[in-house]
């Protein structure tokens, strides 16, 4: 008699091991997919913010040169800026797209 307890407590004990691990393993799924979104949102934000960082820089640029042909009323500058416009322009266009 003594040895049937032994018997159901190490199938009681069994039981809690194995549903101790299927809940861990449950939750490591629930964070592994949360993890895996929050990378990809993250992805998403820094890519959005090197397009405004080149365009920020491209508007930098853009001023610099537009100072100097001011300044100097060199036709090569004034073409520079034309282009640089144009970039700024087609990268407003990825931008908002």
């Amino acid at each position: 008699m003594a040895q049937f307890r032994l018997k159901g407590m190490a199938n009681t004990i069994q039981k809690k091991v194995v549903i101790a691990f299927i809940i861990i393993i449950l939750i490591m799924s629930v964070v592994s997919f949360l993890s895996i979104r929050g990378i990809r949102r993250l992805s998403f934000v820094v890519e959005s913010t090197e397009q405004v960082n080149r365009l920020q820089d491209n508007i930098y640029h853009l001023r610099l040169n537009e100072k100097r042909a001011l300044i100097s009323g060199d036709t090569a500058l004034i073409h520079n800026v034309d282009s640089l416009t144009l970039i700024i322009s087609n990268r407003l266009q990825i931008i908002s797209q």
